[in-house]
Protein backbone atom coordinates (compact mmCIF):
# COMPACT_ATOMS: atom_id res chain seq x y z
CA UNK A 1 0.00 0.00 0.00
CA UNK A 2 1.49 3.46 -1.11
CA UNK A 3 0.18 5.22 2.66
CA UNK A 4 1.90 7.65 4.39
CA UNK A 5 4.09 6.23 7.54
CA UNK A 6 1.83 7.12 10.46
CA UNK A 7 3.02 7.08 14.75
CA UNK A 8 0.72 7.60 17.14
CA UNK A 9 -0.80 10.43 17.37
CA UNK A 10 -1.41 9.13 13.95
CA UNK A 11 1.53 11.77 11.70
CA UNK A 12 2.08 15.53 11.99
CA UNK A 13 -1.82 16.69 11.43
CA UNK A 14 -4.88 14.66 13.28
CA UNK A 15 -8.82 15.61 13.40
CA UNK A 16 -12.13 15.05 12.62
CA UNK A 17 -14.05 15.92 9.74
CA UNK A 18 -17.82 16.44 9.56
CA UNK A 19 -19.10 16.64 5.75
CA UNK A 20 -20.73 19.89 6.04
CA UNK A 21 -17.95 21.45 7.56
CA UNK A 22 -19.58 24.33 8.96
CA UNK A 23 -17.02 26.58 10.31
CA UNK A 24 -17.37 28.69 7.64
CA UNK A 25 -19.71 31.13 8.69
CA UNK A 26 -21.43 32.89 5.53
CA UNK A 27 -22.98 35.52 7.55
CA UNK A 28 -19.82 36.57 9.52
CA UNK A 29 -19.35 40.11 10.04
CA UNK A 30 -22.78 41.24 9.28
CA UNK A 31 -24.41 43.07 12.25
CA UNK A 32 -27.83 43.98 12.75
CA UNK A 33 -28.87 47.56 11.58
CA UNK A 34 -25.33 48.30 9.70
CA UNK A 35 -25.67 49.82 6.49
CA UNK A 36 -26.36 47.76 3.74
CA UNK A 37 -26.64 48.12 -0.01
CA UNK A 38 -28.52 46.16 -2.48
CA UNK A 39 -25.70 44.05 -3.52
CA UNK A 40 -24.81 43.51 0.02
CA UNK A 41 -28.37 42.17 0.87
CA UNK A 42 -28.36 40.41 -2.12
CA UNK A 43 -25.48 38.33 -1.18
CA UNK A 44 -27.13 38.26 2.55
CA UNK A 45 -29.46 36.41 0.88
CA UNK A 46 -27.63 34.09 -1.43
CA UNK A 47 -25.76 33.01 1.39
CA UNK A 48 -28.29 32.58 3.72
CA UNK A 49 -30.24 30.33 1.47
CA UNK A 50 -26.66 28.66 0.80
CA UNK A 51 -26.76 27.87 4.53
CA UNK A 52 -30.42 27.07 4.44
CA UNK A 53 -29.39 24.10 1.66
CA UNK A 54 -26.29 22.52 3.41
CA UNK A 55 -28.40 22.29 6.51
CA UNK A 56 -30.46 20.38 4.56
CA UNK A 57 -28.47 18.16 3.14
CA UNK A 58 -29.30 14.88 3.47
CA UNK A 59 -27.83 12.92 6.68
CA UNK A 60 -25.10 10.73 4.38
CA UNK A 61 -23.40 13.52 3.82
CA UNK A 62 -22.78 14.43 7.06
CA UNK A 63 -20.07 11.71 7.63
CA UNK A 64 -18.13 11.81 10.70
CA UNK A 65 -13.62 10.91 9.84
CA UNK A 66 -10.81 10.59 11.43
CA UNK A 67 -8.09 11.19 9.49
CA UNK A 68 -4.02 12.15 9.46
CA UNK A 69 -2.50 15.36 7.61
CA UNK A 70 1.01 14.47 5.85
CA UNK A 71 2.44 15.99 3.08
CA UNK A 72 -0.39 17.85 2.04
CA UNK A 73 -2.68 14.83 1.74
CA UNK A 74 -5.29 13.36 3.86
CA UNK A 75 -5.75 9.36 4.91
CA UNK A 76 -8.54 8.86 6.84
CA UNK A 77 -8.28 6.52 9.43
CA UNK A 78 -11.40 5.90 11.39
CA UNK A 79 -15.37 6.58 10.78
CA UNK A 80 -17.56 7.46 13.18
CA UNK A 81 -20.69 8.13 11.76
CA UNK A 82 -24.23 6.14 12.17
CA UNK A 83 -23.68 4.71 8.77
CA UNK A 84 -26.07 4.48 5.51
CA UNK A 85 -25.27 4.76 1.75
CA UNK A 86 -21.45 6.98 2.60
CA UNK A 87 -19.97 8.97 0.27
CA UNK A 88 -16.07 9.88 0.98
CA UNK A 89 -15.25 13.35 0.49
CA UNK A 90 -12.49 14.04 -2.03
CA UNK A 91 -11.13 17.10 0.24
CA UNK A 92 -10.79 17.74 3.82
CA UNK A 93 -9.76 21.43 4.93
CA UNK A 94 -9.09 22.07 1.19
CA UNK A 95 -6.43 19.26 0.84
CA UNK A 96 -7.10 15.77 -1.12
CA UNK A 97 -8.24 12.56 0.80
CA UNK A 98 -5.60 9.90 -1.14
CA UNK A 99 -5.64 6.95 1.65
CA UNK A 100 -7.91 4.82 3.19
CA UNK A 101 -6.33 3.65 6.11
CA UNK A 102 -6.43 -0.01 7.41
CA UNK A 103 -9.29 -0.69 9.21
CA UNK A 104 -10.66 2.75 8.69
CA UNK A 105 -14.22 0.93 8.34
CA UNK A 106 -13.75 -2.11 10.28
CA UNK A 107 -17.12 -3.91 11.43
CA UNK A 108 -18.91 -0.76 10.32
CA UNK A 109 -22.32 -2.84 10.64
CA UNK A 110 -24.87 0.07 9.50
CA UNK A 111 -22.71 1.13 6.31
CA UNK A 112 -25.15 -0.12 3.43
CA UNK A 113 -22.79 1.48 0.40
CA UNK A 114 -20.04 3.79 -0.22
CA UNK A 115 -18.67 5.73 -3.16
CA UNK A 116 -14.92 6.35 -2.62
CA UNK A 117 -13.64 9.31 -4.86
CA UNK A 118 -11.68 9.62 -7.44
CA UNK A 119 -8.68 11.25 -5.27
CA UNK A 120 -7.86 7.93 -3.47
CA UNK A 121 -5.39 5.80 -4.82
CA UNK A 122 -4.95 2.69 -2.13
CA UNK A 123 -7.25 1.04 0.11
CA UNK A 124 -5.92 0.07 3.44
CA UNK A 125 -5.79 -3.54 4.60
CA UNK A 126 -9.35 -4.77 6.31
CA UNK A 127 -9.98 -1.35 5.40
CA UNK A 128 -13.94 -2.37 5.04
CA UNK A 129 -13.52 -5.82 6.93
CA UNK A 130 -17.12 -7.16 8.52
CA UNK A 131 -19.19 -4.21 7.17
CA UNK A 132 -21.78 -7.41 6.67
CA UNK A 133 -24.45 -5.02 5.63
CA UNK A 134 -22.67 -3.05 2.57
CA UNK A 135 -24.84 -3.76 -0.31
CA UNK A 136 -22.05 -1.72 -2.99
CA UNK A 137 -18.91 -0.21 -3.31
CA UNK A 138 -17.88 1.98 -5.98
CA UNK A 139 -14.12 2.04 -6.56
CA UNK A 140 -12.77 4.31 -8.61
CA UNK A 141 -10.28 4.09 -11.66
CA UNK A 142 -7.74 6.10 -9.00
CA UNK A 143 -7.25 3.41 -7.21
CA UNK A 144 -3.54 1.77 -7.45
CA UNK A 145 -3.96 -0.62 -4.55
CA UNK A 146 -6.32 -2.55 -2.36
CA UNK A 147 -5.06 -4.35 0.64
CA UNK A 148 -5.16 -7.91 1.71
CA UNK A 149 -8.36 -8.29 3.63
CA UNK A 150 -9.88 -4.92 2.56
CA UNK A 151 -13.08 -6.14 2.09
CA UNK A 152 -13.10 -9.17 3.89
CA UNK A 153 -16.08 -11.12 5.33
CA UNK A 154 -18.69 -8.18 3.72
CA UNK A 155 -21.19 -11.28 3.48
CA UNK A 156 -24.10 -8.73 1.62
CA UNK A 157 -21.34 -7.97 -0.97
CA UNK A 158 -22.70 -9.51 -4.13
CA UNK A 159 -20.96 -8.11 -6.89
CA UNK A 160 -17.61 -5.51 -7.40
CA UNK A 161 -15.28 -3.80 -10.50
CA UNK A 162 -11.92 -3.54 -10.42
CA UNK A 163 -11.24 -1.00 -12.61
CA UNK A 164 -8.58 -0.72 -14.71
CA UNK A 165 -6.21 1.56 -12.44
CA UNK A 166 -5.60 -1.06 -9.90
CA UNK A 167 -2.04 -2.71 -9.67
CA UNK A 168 -2.11 -4.62 -6.45
CA UNK A 169 -4.82 -6.70 -4.81
CA UNK A 170 -4.09 -7.78 -1.40
CA UNK A 171 -4.45 -11.77 -0.73
CA UNK A 172 -8.28 -12.61 0.29
CA UNK A 173 -8.99 -8.99 -0.46
CA UNK A 174 -12.99 -10.57 -1.14
CA UNK A 175 -12.91 -13.22 0.85
CA UNK A 176 -15.34 -14.38 3.29
CA UNK A 177 -17.86 -12.31 1.03
CA UNK A 178 -20.26 -15.35 1.27
CA UNK A 179 -22.63 -13.42 -0.91
CA UNK A 180 -20.46 -12.40 -3.65
CA UNK A 181 -20.66 -13.96 -6.96
CA UNK A 182 -19.06 -12.05 -9.34
CA UNK A 183 -15.79 -10.02 -9.64
CA UNK A 184 -15.27 -8.25 -12.90
CA UNK A 185 -12.14 -7.03 -13.77
CA UNK A 186 -12.15 -3.52 -16.52
CA UNK A 187 -10.36 -5.08 -19.61
CA UNK A 188 -8.12 -2.29 -20.00
CA UNK A 189 -6.11 -3.81 -16.44
CA UNK A 190 -2.93 -4.26 -17.45
CA UNK A 191 -2.19 -6.87 -14.44
CA UNK A 192 -5.77 -8.33 -13.14
CA UNK A 193 -8.65 -10.19 -15.63
CA UNK A 194 -11.52 -12.25 -15.41
CA UNK A 195 -13.01 -15.14 -16.58
CA UNK A 196 -17.08 -15.91 -15.55
CA UNK A 197 -16.74 -13.65 -12.40
CA UNK A 198 -13.22 -15.26 -10.86
CA UNK A 199 -10.16 -12.64 -10.56
CA UNK A 200 -7.04 -14.16 -12.02
CA UNK A 201 -3.80 -12.28 -13.44
CA UNK A 202 -3.82 -10.69 -16.83
CA UNK A 203 -2.43 -13.62 -18.88
CA UNK A 204 -4.95 -16.05 -16.75
CA UNK A 205 -1.88 -18.32 -14.94
CA UNK A 206 -2.94 -17.38 -11.17
CA UNK A 207 -6.62 -17.83 -9.97
CA UNK A 208 -6.62 -15.17 -7.43
CA UNK A 209 -9.96 -14.95 -6.12
CA UNK A 210 -13.17 -17.18 -6.43
CA UNK A 211 -16.24 -15.28 -5.68
CA UNK A 212 -17.67 -16.50 -2.27
CA UNK A 213 -21.19 -17.27 -3.53
CA UNK A 214 -20.47 -19.59 -6.15
CA UNK A 215 -21.84 -22.87 -6.21
CA UNK A 216 -21.81 -26.47 -7.63
CA UNK A 217 -18.58 -27.77 -9.74
CA UNK A 218 -16.07 -25.55 -11.11
CA UNK A 219 -13.23 -26.50 -14.02
CA UNK A 220 -9.87 -24.52 -13.39
CA UNK A 221 -8.85 -23.11 -17.09
CA UNK A 222 -5.93 -24.91 -18.70
CA UNK A 223 -4.26 -21.66 -18.99
CA UNK A 224 -3.76 -21.72 -14.81
CA UNK A 225 -0.61 -22.81 -13.57
CA UNK A 226 -0.99 -21.88 -9.64
CA UNK A 227 -3.93 -21.36 -7.34
CA UNK A 228 -3.12 -18.76 -5.13
CA UNK A 229 -3.48 -18.41 -1.70
CA UNK A 230 -6.86 -18.56 0.11
CA UNK A 231 -8.25 -18.91 -3.43
CA UNK A 232 -11.18 -20.63 -2.38
CA UNK A 233 -10.78 -19.69 0.74
CA UNK A 234 -14.55 -19.97 2.56
CA UNK A 235 -16.26 -21.20 -0.39
CA UNK A 236 -19.24 -22.88 1.24
CA UNK A 237 -21.07 -23.58 -1.37
CA UNK A 238 -18.56 -25.36 -3.49
CA UNK A 239 -19.03 -28.79 -4.11
CA UNK A 240 -16.46 -30.22 -6.63
CA UNK A 241 -13.24 -28.48 -8.86
CA UNK A 242 -11.45 -29.94 -11.37
CA UNK A 243 -7.51 -29.04 -11.12
CA UNK A 244 -5.91 -29.19 -15.04
CA UNK A 245 -2.91 -30.55 -15.71
CA UNK A 246 -1.22 -27.16 -16.45
CA UNK A 247 -0.99 -26.68 -12.38
CA UNK A 248 1.78 -26.91 -10.58
CA UNK A 249 1.03 -25.30 -7.24
CA UNK A 250 -1.78 -25.14 -4.83
CA UNK A 251 -0.94 -22.11 -2.05
CA UNK A 252 -1.19 -22.03 1.17
CA UNK A 253 -5.10 -22.01 2.38
CA UNK A 254 -5.93 -22.47 -1.53
CA UNK A 255 -9.67 -24.15 -0.14
CA UNK A 256 -9.76 -23.69 3.32
CA UNK A 257 -12.80 -24.15 5.05
CA UNK A 258 -14.65 -25.24 1.54
CA UNK A 259 -17.06 -27.10 3.97
CA UNK A 260 -18.91 -28.69 1.26
CA UNK A 261 -16.29 -29.87 -1.07
CA UNK A 262 -16.75 -33.77 -1.78
CA UNK A 263 -14.39 -34.41 -4.19
CA UNK A 264 -11.39 -33.51 -5.86
CA UNK A 265 -8.62 -35.00 -8.29
CA UNK A 266 -5.17 -33.42 -8.00
CA UNK A 267 -3.23 -33.88 -10.96
CA UNK A 268 0.23 -35.35 -11.92
CA UNK A 269 1.72 -31.83 -12.22
CA UNK A 270 1.28 -30.27 -9.23
CA UNK A 271 4.61 -30.31 -6.81
CA UNK A 272 3.44 -28.72 -3.92
CA UNK A 273 0.30 -28.70 -1.28
CA UNK A 274 0.91 -25.34 0.55
CA UNK A 275 0.08 -24.97 4.55
CA UNK A 276 -3.76 -25.94 5.20
CA UNK A 277 -4.50 -26.29 1.38
CA UNK A 278 -7.57 -27.93 2.20
CA UNK A 279 -7.81 -27.80 6.08
CA UNK A 280 -11.49 -27.81 7.62
CA UNK A 281 -12.97 -29.20 4.20
CA UNK A 282 -15.40 -31.28 6.36
CA UNK A 283 -17.01 -33.79 3.59
CA UNK A 284 -13.69 -34.28 1.76
CA UNK A 285 -14.16 -38.31 1.87
CA UNK A 286 -10.80 -39.48 0.18
CA UNK A 287 -8.01 -37.57 -1.61
CA UNK A 288 -4.79 -39.61 -3.88
CA UNK A 289 -1.52 -37.59 -3.81
CA UNK A 290 0.19 -37.61 -7.49
CA UNK A 291 3.13 -39.01 -7.63
CA UNK A 292 4.71 -35.22 -8.72
CA UNK A 293 3.86 -33.83 -5.50
CA UNK A 294 7.43 -33.70 -2.86
CA UNK A 295 5.89 -31.78 -0.03
CA UNK A 296 2.67 -31.52 1.74
CA UNK A 297 2.21 -28.38 4.02
CA UNK A 298 1.68 -28.16 7.72
CA UNK A 299 -1.93 -28.78 8.11
CA UNK A 300 -2.61 -29.52 4.69
CA UNK A 301 -5.31 -31.67 5.58
CA UNK A 302 -5.98 -30.99 9.36
CA UNK A 303 -9.74 -30.83 9.99
CA UNK A 304 -10.88 -33.17 7.41
CA UNK A 305 -12.95 -34.82 9.32
CA UNK A 306 -14.58 -37.54 6.86
CA UNK A 307 -11.56 -38.53 5.12
CA UNK A 308 -11.05 -42.08 5.35
CA UNK A 309 -8.20 -42.94 3.14
CA UNK A 310 -5.02 -41.20 2.24
CA UNK A 311 -2.41 -42.55 -0.71
CA UNK A 312 1.07 -40.81 -0.27
CA UNK A 313 3.38 -41.40 -3.34
CA UNK A 314 7.17 -42.11 -3.14
CA UNK A 315 8.05 -38.62 -4.36
CA UNK A 316 6.70 -36.77 -1.42
CA UNK A 317 9.98 -36.26 1.12
CA UNK A 318 8.29 -33.92 3.34
CA UNK A 319 4.95 -33.94 5.89
CA UNK A 320 4.63 -30.97 7.34
CA UNK A 321 3.50 -30.77 10.78
CA UNK A 322 -0.28 -31.40 11.59
CA UNK A 323 -0.66 -32.35 7.95
CA UNK A 324 -3.57 -35.33 9.10
CA UNK A 325 -4.65 -33.60 12.62
CA UNK A 326 -7.66 -34.08 13.51
CA UNK A 327 -8.76 -36.41 10.37
CA UNK A 328 -11.00 -38.59 12.95
CA UNK A 329 -12.23 -41.22 10.14
CA UNK A 330 -8.59 -41.96 8.62
CA UNK A 331 -8.49 -45.43 9.07
CA UNK A 332 -5.07 -46.59 7.82
CA UNK A 333 -2.26 -44.50 6.14
CA UNK A 334 1.34 -45.80 4.33
CA UNK A 335 4.15 -43.51 4.48
CA UNK A 336 6.67 -43.85 1.54
CA UNK A 337 10.23 -44.91 2.10
CA UNK A 338 11.12 -41.46 0.32
CA UNK A 339 10.16 -39.63 3.61
CA UNK A 340 13.00 -39.32 5.79
CA UNK A 341 10.64 -37.66 9.03
CA UNK A 342 7.50 -37.59 10.53
CA UNK A 343 6.76 -33.96 11.91
CA UNK A 344 4.61 -32.70 15.27
CA UNK A 345 1.15 -33.81 15.26
CA UNK A 346 1.37 -35.52 11.88
CA UNK A 347 -1.45 -37.70 12.68
CA UNK A 348 -2.55 -35.85 16.01
CA UNK A 349 -5.95 -37.10 17.30
CA UNK A 350 -6.25 -39.31 14.30
CA UNK A 351 -8.55 -41.54 16.18
CA UNK A 352 -9.89 -43.88 13.72
CA UNK A 353 -6.36 -44.82 12.62
CA UNK A 354 -5.42 -48.18 13.27
CA UNK A 355 -2.64 -48.86 11.67
CA UNK A 356 0.42 -46.86 10.19
CA UNK A 357 3.45 -48.50 7.95
CA UNK A 358 6.84 -46.26 9.05
CA UNK A 359 9.60 -47.29 6.48
CA UNK A 360 13.04 -47.52 7.15
CA UNK A 361 14.00 -44.39 5.45
CA UNK A 362 11.98 -42.43 8.95
CA UNK A 363 15.06 -41.03 11.31
CA UNK A 364 12.75 -39.04 13.42
CA UNK A 365 9.27 -38.70 15.01
CA UNK A 366 7.40 -35.45 16.27
CA UNK A 367 6.09 -34.68 19.29
CA UNK A 368 2.88 -35.74 19.75
CA UNK A 369 3.02 -37.51 15.99
CA UNK A 370 0.41 -39.93 16.65
CA UNK A 371 -1.43 -38.77 19.74
CA UNK A 372 -4.24 -40.35 21.02
CA UNK A 373 -4.72 -42.50 17.91
CA UNK A 374 -6.74 -45.44 17.28
CA UNK A 375 -3.63 -47.64 16.64
CA UNK A 376 -3.51 -51.16 18.15
CA UNK A 377 0.19 -51.69 17.17
CA UNK A 378 3.59 -50.19 15.99
CA UNK A 379 6.97 -51.25 14.60
CA UNK A 380 9.76 -48.31 15.06
CA UNK A 381 12.43 -49.35 12.13
CA UNK A 382 15.83 -49.26 12.95
CA UNK A 383 16.44 -46.23 11.28
CA UNK A 384 14.57 -43.99 13.50
CA UNK A 385 16.98 -41.81 16.04
CA UNK A 386 14.75 -39.61 17.25
CA UNK A 387 11.19 -39.70 18.60
CA UNK A 388 9.94 -36.62 19.99
CA UNK A 389 7.72 -36.07 23.35
CA UNK A 390 4.32 -37.88 23.74
CA UNK A 391 4.40 -39.55 19.89
CA UNK A 392 2.84 -42.53 20.95
CA UNK A 393 0.60 -40.31 23.86
CA UNK A 394 -2.98 -41.52 24.23
CA UNK A 395 -2.95 -44.20 22.12
CA UNK A 396 -5.44 -46.11 24.44
CA UNK A 397 -5.91 -48.73 22.11
CA UNK A 398 -2.23 -49.46 21.76
CA UNK A 399 -0.76 -52.65 23.46
CA UNK A 400 2.63 -52.97 22.05
CA UNK A 401 5.85 -50.89 20.73
CA UNK A 402 7.74 -52.84 18.67
CA UNK A 403 11.89 -51.53 18.01
CA UNK A 404 13.55 -53.33 15.36
CA UNK A 405 16.42 -55.25 16.73
CA UNK A 406 19.03 -53.46 14.62
CA UNK A 407 17.62 -49.91 15.92
CA UNK A 408 20.45 -47.98 17.92
CA UNK A 409 18.53 -45.36 19.81
CA UNK A 410 15.83 -47.48 20.96
CA UNK A 411 14.80 -50.99 22.47
CA UNK A 412 11.35 -52.61 23.92
CA UNK A 413 10.48 -54.72 26.96
CA UNK A 414 6.85 -56.75 26.37
CA UNK A 415 5.90 -53.79 24.22
CA UNK A 416 7.32 -51.21 26.33
CA UNK A 417 9.56 -48.41 25.07
CA UNK A 418 13.00 -47.46 26.05
CA UNK A 419 15.96 -46.05 25.38
CA UNK A 420 18.64 -48.96 24.12
CA UNK A 421 20.67 -48.69 27.28
CA UNK A 422 17.00 -49.34 28.86
CA UNK A 423 17.56 -46.51 31.23
CA UNK A 424 14.77 -44.22 30.17
CA UNK A 425 11.12 -45.65 29.97
CA UNK A 426 9.60 -44.01 26.77
CA UNK A 427 6.27 -44.94 26.57
CA UNK A 428 4.03 -47.19 28.06
CA UNK A 429 1.50 -48.40 25.12
CA UNK A 430 -2.22 -47.25 26.26
CA UNK A 431 -3.63 -50.32 25.83
CA UNK A 432 -1.44 -52.31 28.41
CA UNK A 433 -3.63 -53.53 31.22
CA UNK A 434 -2.98 -54.66 34.91
CA UNK A 435 0.06 -54.27 36.70
CA UNK A 436 3.39 -53.02 35.21
CA UNK A 437 6.94 -53.54 37.56
CA UNK A 438 9.61 -50.28 36.16
CA UNK A 439 13.17 -52.16 35.73
CA UNK A 440 16.07 -50.57 37.56
CA UNK A 441 17.66 -47.79 36.38
CA UNK A 442 15.53 -45.94 34.73
CA UNK A 443 14.72 -42.07 34.69
CA UNK A 444 11.18 -41.23 33.35
CA UNK A 445 7.83 -42.71 32.50
CA UNK A 446 5.81 -41.83 29.50
CA UNK A 447 2.27 -43.62 30.54
CA UNK A 448 -1.19 -43.64 28.82
CA UNK A 449 -1.70 -39.32 28.75
CA UNK A 450 0.64 -38.30 31.22
CA UNK A 451 4.59 -38.59 32.40
CA UNK A 452 5.00 -40.59 35.70
CA UNK A 453 8.27 -40.04 38.09
CA UNK A 454 8.76 -43.21 39.56
CA UNK A 455 11.89 -44.99 41.44
CA UNK A 456 13.69 -48.56 40.37
CA UNK A 457 11.81 -51.47 40.94
CA UNK A 458 8.28 -49.78 41.58
CA UNK A 459 5.23 -51.64 40.95
CA UNK A 460 2.47 -49.75 39.38
CA UNK A 461 -0.99 -50.52 38.78
CA UNK A 462 -2.05 -49.86 35.06
CA UNK A 463 -5.24 -47.97 33.21
CA UNK A 464 -6.49 -48.09 30.09
CA UNK A 465 -5.10 -44.22 29.52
Amino acid sequence: MNLPPLSPPFGPTTGSFNGLHRESNFLAGMKPGSPTTVGKRFRTACAASMLLLLLALPATVQAQYNYTTNNGTITITGYTGSGGAVTIPSTINGLPVTSIWEKAFYECHNLTSVTIPNSVNSIGEEAFYDCHNLTSVTIPNSVTSIGAGAFCDCSSLTSVTIPTSVTNIGTGAFMECSGLSTITVNASNSVYSSVGGVLFDKNQTTLIEYPGSKAGSYTIPTSVTSIGQKAFAYCFKLTSVTIPNSVTSIWEKAFYECHNLTRITIPNSVTSIGEKAFSWCYYLTSVTIPNSVTSIGAGAFEECQRLTSVTIPNSVTSIGAGAFKHCYKLISVTIPNSVTSIGEKVFYGCSSLTSVTIPNSITSIGSNAFWACGLTSVTIPSSVASIGEFALCGCTHLSAITVDALNSAYGTVDGVLFNKSQTTLIQCPGGKAGSYTIPNRFRLWHCGWGIVQQEPDHTHPMSGG
